[in-house]
C-alpha cells in the first residue's frame, strides 16, 4: 500500500512506469475499444435472440388457440407450398450469355421468404380482428342472459311482398321489371372477377412491366370472355439480363415515338421509372382488363402498337394498374418448369387466403 501511494506522489503507475498523458489516453483507449466489444457481443445477442423468436413464431403460428380449422389448415398449406418454391428456386439454373462483353453468367432470382410471409399474416390478422370483434359483442351485451335470446324473428308480410308490389301491372310490364334485375352491369360483371380472385400467368419480364404500367397489351392465344382486375402472376422462369434489356429498349422506344398519341406519353412515358427488379414465381400487381381484341382488330387500331409485331391470335388491352411493392411468392399452374413450352395460357382463380392478402395490401381500407 506504500509503495502505491509513493508510486502516485512520484508519478509513476504501479508497473513502476513513468505516468504521462500518452500512457493515459492509450489505457482509455483500450477501455474504450473493450467497452465497444461488450455493446457489440450484447446487440449480436439480441439479434441472434429475435431471429430465433421469429423463427419460433413461423414454426408454431398454426397452433394458434383463436384459428379456426379452416385458417390452421390454409397456414400449413401456404407453409408447404414455400418449402417447395424454395426448393425449386434452388434446383433453378438460368445462364445469361452476353455477347457484347463475351461473357457467361448465372442469372438467380432471389426470394425472401420469412415469418412475414403477407399470405400467413393476413391469416392471423384476421384471426386478431375476429377475436377482438367477438370480445366487443360480448362486452356490449347487458348481461349475460343476453346470450341465449328467447325470441323467434318473424317476417312481416306487409314488407317485400313482390304479388302486391305489382298488383295492376301487365304480364309484359312485370317481365319488363324482371329484366332490369337480370341484365348484369359493367361494374357487377368487374365486381363479380374481382371475387373470385382471377389471375393471369406472365412471364418475366412483361409481368412487372404490365404491373406498372409501362406494357399495357399482352399477346395471347386465344379469346377471353372475362373482362376486370386479374392479378398478375410471374411464371417461375427468370428473365435473363438481355431479355430485360431488350424489352426496356423496347418500351422506350414506343414512349418515343408516343405511338398512342397521348400528350404525355402514357404510361410508358420516357420520365417513368422502371422496375429494379423482375422476381419469378410470384404475384407483382394487379391490372384491369378492358379488352380483347384479335390480332387484326389490333393492328387496325394500333398499326405501330407494342404488339403489332405477335405471332399470337390476340390481344388483351389492359387499363388501371396495381403493382405490389412487395412481390408475394406464388407459382401459376403448369408453369413448374424453367421451358417456356410449359406455360399455361388460361386465367385461373387464386385461393381464397392468397387472395384476401393482396387485396388487404391493395386496398389496405377495405371492408371486405
Amino acid at each position: 500500500m506504500a509503495g502505491n501511494d509513493a508510486n502516485e506522489l512520484s508519478g509513476k503507475s504501479s508497473s513502476g512506469e513513468p505516468l504521462s498523458l500518452a500512457a493515459l489516453g492509450n489505457a482509455l483507449s483500450k477501455a474504450e475499444e473493450f467497452k465497444n466489444r461488450l455493446l457489440t457481443a450484447d446487440a449480436d445477442r439480441e439479434r441472434q435472440t429475435h431471429v430465433h423468436d421469429l423463427e419460433s413464431d413461423y414454426y408454431n403460428m398454426e397452433n394458434n388457440a383463436y384459428l379456426t380449422k379452416e385458417e390452421r389448415e390454409a397456414i400449413i398449406a401456404r407453409k408447404e407450398e414455400l418449402k417447395q418454391m424454395r426448393a425449386r428456386q434452388k434446383r433453378a439454373l438460368i445462364v445469361d450469355f452476353d455477347l457484347d462483353k463475351r461473357t457467361v453468367n448465372e442469372t438467380k432470382d432471389q426470394h425472401e421468404y420469412a415469418a412475414s410471409d403477407p399470405v400467413i399474416q393476413s391469416i392471423i390478422s384476421k384471426s386478431h380482428q375476429r377475436q377482438q370483434q367477438e370480445s366487443g359483442v360480448l362486452m356490449s351485451r347487458p348481461n349475460f342472459d343476453s346470450l341465449f335470446p328467447s325470441f323467434t324473428p318473424k317476417y312481416d308480410e306487409r314488407y317485400g311482398h313482390r304479388s302486391k308490389n305489382v298488383q295492376g301491372l301487365s304480364d309484359d310490364e312485370r317481365l319488363e321489371i324482371d329484366d332490369m334485375f337480370l341484365i348484369p352491369s359493367e361494374e357487377m360483371l368487374y365486381a363479380e372477377v374481382e371475387r373470385k380472385g382471377y389471375a393471369i400467368p406472365v412471364q418475366q419480364p412483361l409481368a412487372s412491366l404490365l404491373a406498372v404500367g409501362i406494357r399495357r397489351h399482352i399477346p395471347w392465344p386465344e379469346d377471353v370472355d372475362l373482362r376486370g382486375p386479374l392479378f398478375i402472376a410471374a411464371t417461375a422462369r427468370a428473365a435473363t439480363q438481355a431479355e430485360i434489356r431488350d424489352e426496356v429498349q423496347k418500351c422506350r422506344d414506343l414512349a418515343f415515338q408516343n405511338v398512342y398519341g397521348e400528350a404525355d406519353g402514357g404510361y410508358g412515358g420516357l420520365d417513368r421509372e422502371y422496375p429494379l427488379s423482375y422476381p419469378s414465381g410470384a404475384i407483382v400487381g394487379r391490372a384491369m382488363l378492358m379488352e380483347c381484341l384479335s390480332l387484326a382488330e389490333y393492328v387496325e387500331r394500333y398499326p405501330q402498337g407494342e404488339c403489332a409485331d405477335s405471332q399470337e391470335g390476340f390481344v388483351l388491352i389492359f387499363k388501371v394498374f396495381d403493382p405490389l411493392l412487395v412481390p408475394i411468392p406464388h407459382l401459376p399452374p403448369q408453369s413448374s418448369s424453367l421451358s417456356s413450352s410449359s406455360q399455361s395460357h388460361e386465367l385461373y382463380t387464386i385461393n381464397k387466403q392468397l387472395r384476401t392478402a393482396i387485396k388487404h395490401i391493395l386496398d389496405p381500407y377495405s371492408f371486405s
